[in-house]
């Protein structure tokens, strides 16, 4: 029977073998193979069959454990559920099996999958660039549907992933049935299949789950209504319930034109389930942003008729995506949306939401950066927190990570969503399309997301039910003693960093799932959810009534008993810039108080330098229990040295440039910077780098900490000593080592090292050796090591070579050109001999009309001897 309805899930087994396999290594494989270790009828079978973990992918070498090698196995699932379990096949002798088939009597829903060959892999690996598997994952990541594996060689292994699924009409209890397994010419192997129905249908999850879609960019055979449709069941049908939907349109006249969100898509997403009226969706690439006021609030009047008269969910505006901070054009941009009915919000770092976060009514904010303090303050401006990443697919390709990540982070830190990215893109997908097919196929991590979700969904219902039977029963008062326990040793984890035993064991998902099973059904029904849509949470605009008082009333204010009438009078201050000067010792004093402290270091940070005589208020907070707190601090210390220069084109592209030397007065800050630059929450880490390169010269203390910090295992360590390294100029001469050590292990993929090489100049001239090597077409990087190459031994052709990048239309990485017009920029005067060069580019149909504007910017440089600057790492 073939799977048609949504929502997958990998969940509870109740195995007769152990949950967690133990693995032998490869090099052991010879001695499962010798007559001591096999029975004689397992010999003459040709292979055995084992159970492995869902948690976990099955390499080829695989050698399965005595105890796990299964005669009957067992699962259990809630009605409305889907379960997966992972047999692998062993094959022993000295010949392949040939069409080892897997076949399943139930009378439950079942999908069978099969891991795709090596070959299929390496050929998908050359395909449309959208739809093309990952290179850097192996094959056994990878699912396609199918119950025969064509050829199975002697001593390696082959997997079969079965997932069932019970619908809300299955009945309640024991559902028992049979897996057949046979290769041509050997015996055929049954395994008994016992399955538990529970009582309980699984109730819908209340947060928004959902991926990073790009519909825009896929490849015209799946952009066709079937194939879109094929592409929601599948998000649906793996818990998903919320989505990006791309294309919004242009708002400039209603309705508005060029809107698939509105004209297709949402409506495809909501006929196969994948949507519901009570989870937001984000929407992207429109233009409402770019109105006036009145045109924005017209703009979201019309979405939310359309949504509510339809049956649709709120759609979220989608910002500003993974913004930087500082980004001053980012608060011009947003400021005006606080006037609109209509939902901001965006990924971001936990940089970008304490600098940003007023200006977003959604938090979205990188797995692993949500900090209590951080959580506090969202409640505070009555913003919502949900989280995303970037990076949970391809950082170990550990299924284990995305369940985790779905559904235990995301009910540990009672978040409002979970987003992934992405669905369809070789670097990070969830799904593969075989060529000329329009159906998706899963990899694990795509299944263990799934089994998340529902994770989520399970301790959900417990609490639904502790909330209702509270005081009232003896059951739902030891579950509440649970959910809490479990919560606390949950909530201080980066996904990104989970793995087998941190926190939790393999056995122990399972064992959650089966414990909140037993108090669904222990503690007795629930009314259901008010189905009302939930109220939607707006940002506050919290200096609005201090906005027209004096300076002096809003200094008063800050002593009002009232929390929120001092956030307002702070907020208040915070818009006044500079002309709030007076109001410093004051603010001082506030920093020990937690319902103000945020917006008290936004504050001062706008003030500075100024804020230099009470540095020793603000150091302390650097030495902060949260990282939310510890990274404001540091902020606020760093706006104490200079500001970077604002350059024009380069301001813009927002690349970071080196300060000169602040007041003297202004070390009063290294200390604490310094002392920050080994914070164990490496965004700390990263943005004490980052402001110590405001100090110039002042910031040579940590020229010895920044050297060391070039060995971290952490990249956000590792950029924040370049970036003081960089600042130094020729005085970072002895990184040099180091930094072409790392850079050859990048084998030349790499932006920062290059960067860092530049700015120390002539003085890296040991460095050249490496650059060259790696100085090729085949370099995605390759502006940069141009650049750097120009900066350290300051040959025209380095440049010339770099100018000619420009007019190229094979370029691998789409912002290489953006990054050729950025060094030029910087360069300035010091790129004259290239000026007629790049003139000529300017009628090139090979550059957009941005990138013209940018070698306009530059010649324009030229001719005011303007230049050159040095951009940080």
């Amino acid at each position: 029977m073939s799977l048609r309805t949504p929502a997958l899930f990998t969940g509870c087994f109740s195995l007769m073998v152990a949950s967690c396999v133990s693995v032998l290594q490869a090099g052991d494989a010879a001695d499962y193979r010798s007559p001591a270790t096999w029975t004689e009828d397992e010999r003459k079978g040709g292979y055995v069959v084992f159970q492995h973990s869902t948690l976990t992918s099955l390499p080829t070498s695989h050698v399965p454990a005595r105890e796990a090698i299964v005669q009957r196995v067992t699962c259990e699932l809630a009605r409305g559920e889907y379960e997966s379990l992972q047999l692998g096949v062993f094959a022993l002798g000295t010949e392949p099996l040939k069409d080892v088939r897997l076949s399943i009597e139930t009378d439950l829903d079942v999908e069978v999958f099969r891991r795709i060959s090596s070959d299929v892999k390496q050929r998908l690996a050359s395909a449309s660039p959208w739809v093309r598997v990952a290179t850097w994952m192996s094959a056994e990541h990878y699912l396609e549907r199918g119950e025969v594996t064509e050829e199975l060689a002697p001593g390696k292994s082959t997997n079969f992933w079965i997932t069932f699924r019970a619908s809300e009409e299955t009945p309640a209890g024991p559902h028992a049935g049979k897996i057949r397994i046979q290769a041509n010419g050997k015996p055929e192997t049954v395994i008994a299949l016992q399955i538990r129905v529970h009582s309980f249908q699984l109730s819908p999850a209340r947060a928004a789950f959902g991926m990073y879609y790009r519909e825009d960019v896929l490849p015209a055979r799946l952009t066709t209504d079937k194939a879109t449709l094929a592409m929601y069941r599948d998000m649906a049908a793996h818990g998903q319930n919320s989505a990006t939907f791309y294309m919004g349109g242009d708002f400039t006249q209603l309705p508005p034109s060029r809107c698939r969100v509105v004209d297709k898509s949402l409506a495809l997403a909501h006929s196969v389930g994948l949507t519901h009226a009570d989870v937001p969706v984000l929407m992207l690439q429109d233009n409402i942003t770019a109105l006036d006021v009145d045109g924005m609030k017209h703009a979201a009047a019309w979405l939310q008729s359309k949504c509510a008269a339809r049956g649709w969910p709120e759609i979220i505006r989608y910002g500003w995506d993974e913004p930087a901070y500082p980004l001053p054009r980012l608060r011009k941009v947003c400021l005006p949306m606080r006037e609109v009915d209509l939902r901001l919000g965006t990924a971001m770092s936990v940089i970008a939401a304490y600098g940003h976060g007023d200006l977003h009514d959604v938090w979205i904010v990188l797995g692993g950066d949500i900090t209590p303090e951080m959580q506090a303050e969202a409640e505070r401006a009555n913003a919502e927190v949900w989280t995303y990443s970037f990076r949970i697919l391809r950082e170990g390709y550990l299924p284990l990570r995305q369940r985790y990540f779905a559904g235990l982070y995301t009910w540990a830190l009672r978040l409002g969503g979970n987003y992934v990215w992405a669905y369809c893109d070789s670097h990070h997908s969830h799904a593969w399309w075989a060529p000329k097919s329009d159906e998706p196929m899963p990899v694990l991590g795509w299944e263990a997301r799934r089994d998340g979700v529902d994770d989520y969904r399970y301790l959900q219902m417990v609490e639904d039910r502790v909330r209702e039977h509270a005081g009232k029963n003896e059951i739902a008062d030891e579950a509440a003693v649970w959910l809490n326990t479990l919560r606390i040793r949950l909530s201080d984890v980066d996904p990104h960093q989970v793995v087998t035993g941190k926190p939790l064991s393999i056995a122990e998902y399972d064992d959650i799932r089966a414990r909140a099973a037993s108090y669904i059904e222990r503690i007795g029904p629930t009314p259901s959810v008010d189905p009302k849509r939930p109220v939607i949470r707006y940002v506050k605009d919290e200096a609005a009534s201090y906005r027209d008082r004096s300076i002096e009333e809003c200094i008063a204010g800050l002593q009002h008993d009232d929390a929120a009438v001092r956030r307002a009078a702070v907020w208040s201050l915070f818009e006044r810039g500079p002309a709030a000067t007076p109001a410093i010792d004051r603010l001082g004093e506030l920093l020990d108080d937690p319902e103000v402290r945020i917006p008290v270091l936004r504050t001062l940070e706008l003030l500075a330098p100024a804020t230099q005589r009470i540095a020793q208020r603000i150091e302390p907070l650097s030495r902060h229990t949260d990282g939310y707190v510890r990274l404001g601090a540091v902020f606020a210390l760093g706006a104490m040295g200079s500001p970077p220069r604002q350059v024009s084109w380069l301001s813009e592209q927002n690349r970071p440039l080196l300060s000169v030397d602040p007041a003297p007065e202004a070390r009063v800050a290294v200390p604490g910077l310094r002392a920050a630059l080994i914070d164990g929450f490496g965004p700390v880490a990263l943005t004490a780098g980052q402001q110590l390169a405001r100090f110039g010269s002042y910031a040579s203390v940590a020229l010895p900490d920044a050297i060391e910090l070039l060995d971290h295992p952490d990249d956000k360590y590792r950029l924040a000593g370049m970036k003081i390294i960089a600042t130094l100029g020729s005085a970072g001469h002895v990184a040099v080592p180091k930094l072409v050590a790392r850079y050859r292990t990048s084998k030349g993929i790499a932006s920062s090292e290059p960067l860092t090489l530049a700015a120390i100049g002539p003085a890296a001239t040991a460095a050249v050796a490496a650059l060259e090597t790696y100085g090729t077409t085949s370099n995605a990087f390759l502006p940069d090591t141009l650049y750097a190459l120009f900066c350290v031994r300051g040959h025209t052709s380095d440049l010339e070579d770099m100018v000619d990048l420009l007019d190229r239309t094979d370029l691998s990485r789409p912002w290489a050109k953006r990054d050729v017009i950025d060094f030029l920029n910087a360069l300035g005067i010091k790129a004259e001999a290239v000026v007629t060069q790049a003139r000529g580019l300017l009628d090139s149909e090979n550059l957009d009309d941005t990138a013209k504007k940018g070698l306009r910017a530059f010649l324009k440089k030229v001719e005011a001897k303007e230049g050159p600057y040095v951009i940080l790492p």
